[in-house]
């Protein structure tokens, strides 16, 4: 537990500093260019669909919901993870202000429309959304990590499609939700420990450090 802190700052900082330092490459630029020409009228709604912000955020919180039977506990822990990872990649942007792919290369299609409200595009919202959910899910369920992940992937992947992100935007800002997630559980359970909260309701799961563990069933 006391490595956590310092292993998710570094996901969470660190590791997207060191990604913007190197220059896009003429490979990835290539690898947006072929998601996003693989464009189809009938991939434009789903694309759409995963790339909704709405969706992003409250698709995960519903599976945790699901996996809790309709208790609230993992839910609460996915939505503090969303929204720290959500703020951590807002102020990145600000700092790096990388242009979105369509902004620098205008013949990408997008068909959700563009983004003149927000223009950058490192690290990735939508991937640090998501993966923060589904890393806090996998930690609180690990019966749910693999959908939770797989979902993840998707909502990153249609970021490329619609011509909003990088490669390099989207791993890194899996990055970033892997580290506020982990800071938030850390966060919760010193709260918990002090203060004598309930704690969060998990099923037989993994640690955030030491492996297999076996939570409470309480809820918030």
């Amino acid at each position: 537990m006391r490595r956590t802190v310092p292993v998710a700052l570094v996901a969470t900082l660190w590791l997207p500093s060191a990604a913007h330092a190197a220059a896009l490459s003429d490979y990835e630029i290539g690898i947006v260019r072929g998601a996003n020409s693989l464009g189809a009228p009938y991939l434009d709604a789903p694309m759409g669909v995963l790339s909704n912000e709405f969706f992003t955020v409250l698709a995960p919180a519903g599976m945790a919901v699901a996996a809790d039977r309709g208790g609230t506990s993992g839910a609460v822990l996915v939505l503090s993870s969303e929204i720290l990872s959500f703020g951590v990649a807002e102020g990145l942007k600000e700092i790096f202000r990388r242009p979105r792919p369509y902004v620098s290369y205008p013949d990408l299609r997008t068909p959700q429309g563009p983004m003149p409200n927000d223009p950058f595009s490192f690290p990735s919202g939508h991937a640090a959304v998501s993966f923060a959910a589904a890393t806090a899910l996998a930690d609180w369920n690990g019966s749910w990590a693999i959908p939770a992940y797989a979902l993840a992937a998707l909502i990153s992947y249609s970021r490329m499609y619609n011509g909003m992100h990088y490669l390099s935007d989207l791993a890194l800002g899996a990055g970033v939700g892997y580290g506020a997630a982990k800071l938030t559980r850390w966060g919760i359970d010193r709260l918990q420990g002090r203060y004598g909260f309930p704690a969060l309701g998990v099923s037989p799961t993994f640690n955030l450090t030491t492996g297999p563990m076996v939570g409470f069933s309480a809820n918030f």
